[in-house]
């Protein structure tokens, strides 16, 4: 895996200098490196974007959009400050990159269910989703539209031996003009209207999280196909889900995960 440095220090963009360890994570937008911070020894994550790559991907046409959102997920990132949302340490935006540096995480929830293999017990997924739902909460009260909350997207921290999600990866500051394109959004997760390309607002994120409850216990997904196209289909067929031995769980799956998101039950 290449790096956007030639050097394994970074030094003089940011407040802070940080000598890079190792690739943690990488995506369409950019790579993220384990640092040490020089002066405390403390662990962070450091998100690279690079402004030429992302111009090979979105076009020049484009190119100002997926700048500017970018810029919002900093913006998203600053406002979400607090519990249960990643926090954002510093940031610099130059010429050629964005550098992001967040605190270190030890796992996502996407890596802990592909090791766990199996869907979580309910007492486990309550605690998970009473912490999560904290974010939420100031989530929407700052008008934040996720739109892009999966699995990879909730970082776990272990704090004494239990862990604790993070939110992370906000792409959209609410603006109903504004839409979100299947890049921004993973297909599996995504409502109904993204898929076709619909007006949409906040209640696409309860979709998602509608998804994300089921694929925890369950360990899978409640649609499924191999484009969106197929999904969108999968999901029309309005097929009976799968039932826990919880009546309370059951129905609350059923009112997020309604096709038409003017029936979806309310944040």
């Amino acid at each position: 895996m290449g790096s956007f440095f030639e050097t394994s220090t970074l030094k003089g963009e940011l407040k802070n200098e940080y000598t890079m360890m190792e690739v943690i994570d990488y995506n369409v937008y950019g790579i993220t490196h384990k640092c040490k911070e020089t002066n405390t020894n403390n662990l962070v994550a450091i998100k690279i974007i690079n402004k030429k790559y992302l111009e090979r991907i979105c076009g020049n046409k484009n190119l100002e959009d997926c700048l500017e959102s970018i810029r919002q997920e900093i913006q998203s990132l600053k406002d979400m400050e607090g519990p249960f949302s990643v926090h954002l340490r510093e940031y610099a935006e130059t010429n050629d990159k964005f550098i992001i540096v967040t605190d270190l995480w030890d796992t996502t929830l996407e890596k802990f269910m592909k090791m766990k293999k199996t869907g979580i017990k309910m007492e486990e997924l309550k605690r998970v989703f009473t912490k999560l739902n904290v974010a939420f909460k100031r989530m929407y009260d700052k008008d934040i539209i996720h739109g892009n909350i999966k699995l990879d997207n909730i970082l776990l921290k272990n704090v004494n031996g239990r862990y604790n999600p993070l939110l992370s990866d906000y792409r959209k500051k609410a603006a109903l003009d504004d839409r979100l394109t299947i890049m921004q959004s993973t297909t599996h997760y995504s409502a109904p209207e993204l898929l076709i390309g619909d007006e949409y607002d906040y209640k696409v994120d309860l979709w998602s999280i509608g998804v994300i409850m089921y694929r925890l216990y369950f360990n899978e997904f409640p649609f499924n196909g191999e484009t969106q196209v197929a999904i969108f289909n999968d999901i029309k067929k309005k097929k009976n889900l799968k039932k826990s031995n919880n009546c309370y769980f059951d129905d609350l799956i059923k009112k997020l995960l309604i096709i038409d998101s003017n029936y979806r039950i309310n944040r």
